[in-house]
């Protein structure tokens, strides 16, 4: 099963903390997988294409896992943070490549706005 998280971002002191980025984690095991999403990617607040692109990726990821029966279907979805954790196999495997894959191409197309950070421990 695939635990996914969307929630508000941490208030302090009545003000909103915004990453003037996008920062994703991912990692890989043989066992288990997590990706957590922080941040707002700024490019172009209002009309973001950054922001569309990496939500585009990873709405597409949950669906995938959603289709493939791993998500409770009792979702929140909220804003500012995302964080997917779970079992993994060989489909899932194939999926995580894909979403890297678009992270990763988001990432080096506009580094001022998103950060990748992968750790796969398989290939160790």
């Amino acid at each position: 099963m695939i635990i996914l998280i969307y929630s508000y971002m941490k208030k302090v002191k009545e003000k909103k903390i915004v990453n003037i980025m996008i920062d994703i984690k991912i990692l890989i095991s043989p066992k288990y997988f997590s990706i957590n999403l922080v941040g707002h990617a700024q490019y172009n607040p209002g009309n973001d294409i950054v922001c569309a692109s990496v939500s585009t990726l990873t709405e597409t990821f949950v669906r995938l896992l959603s289709l493939k029966g791993c998500l409770d279907s009792n979702l929140i979805k909220e804003s500012g943070v995302v964080t997917l954790m779970g079992e993994t196999d060989e489909s899932i495997y194939s999926y995580l490549e894909f979403v890297t894959t678009g992270y990763s191409g988001l990432a080096d197309s506009y580094p001022d706005n998103v950060r990748l950070e992968v750790i796969d421990e398989r290939k160790d």
